[in-house]
């Protein structure tokens, strides 16, 4: 049971949604494409579910994970589906006016006017082409700056997680499918942004230690469970790096 929504008065609210009403609250609950306090919801195309704004229909990470180094992929993947859909309905449109010349020119019983409809049908279907083609490389843009955006939301989850985060806690928190959530996780330790751990559970944990924030800036903004367990001693390095390197300069000095 969740606590009371401000909306519809239902003990239904967990994580700043309810699910009863759909209202939402608190801050990363914000769409970074229509700047509403709107929930994301689930949207399916074929095999495939995407989360989107509630309000604007635009692409989200559930929970608002990531902060803001989500933003900008996620705008660059929303023009990219828009880009993506207007290419879509030029090929479809494109495709029915090469029919109809194809046509005219099969119905044509003068050798002149057949020649010039189907080269027309002709150009018409070249135009076709190119649109499906532009329109394949933006859908595939499109994914990659989903994939950065959730390798992002991911770092963020991991970044958080004091005992590190298991493949099916992230699918939890993203909403994604384990299997997903494992190759992200995987990518993410194989550019060293996450260690691989094993926990006392024997389940596989990938987090972001002291060595992974210091390399990437993460974890400065006061996030919870930023850093790991050895941030006092790696805290400790630092000033006697900084001595050693004070006293090396006044040795020069001198």
């Amino acid at each position: 049971m969740g606590s009371k929504c401000p909306a519809c008065g239902a003990d239904a609210v967990v994580e700043g949604i309810c699910g009863r009403c759909g209202y939402a609250s608190g801050a990363n609950h914000t769409c970074p494409h229509c700047g509403a306090i709107a929930r994301a919801e689930p949207k399916v195309e074929g095999t495939t579910t995407r989360w989107v704004c509630a309000m604007c229909g635009g692409p989200r990470i559930p929970g608002g994970w990531g902060g803001e180094d989500v933003v900008a992929p996620l705008k660059e993947a929303k023009a990219l589906q828009k880009g993506a859909t207007r290419s879509r309905i030029a090929t479809i449109t494109l495709g029915f006016v090469t029919t109809f010349f194809a046509l005219l020119s099969l119905a044509s019983w003068s050798m002149g006017p057949r020649v010039v409809l189907g080269a027309m049908a002709v150009g018409f279907l070249a135009l076709a082409v190119r649109a499906w083609a532009r329109g394949r490389g933006r859908k595939k843009s499109a994914a990659e700056a989903m994939e950065r955006a959730h390798l992002a939301a991911a770092h963020n989850v991991a970044a958080k997680s004091k005992d590190g985060v298991t493949p099916a806690e992230l699918g939890r928190a993203l909403k994604i499918d384990p299997t997903q959530a494992e190759k992200l996780l995987t990518e993410l330790a194989v550019h060293d942004r996450t260690r691989i751990d094993v926990g006392e559970d024997a389940e596989v944990r990938y987090s972001v230690g002291p060595r992974e924030l210091s390399k990437q800036r993460v974890g400065t903004d006061g996030h919870e469970g930023g850093l790991g367990p050895d941030d006092d001693a790696f805290t400790e390095l630092e000033v006697e790096e900084r001595a050693r390197e004070e006293a090396t300069k006044g040795r020069k000095a001198t």
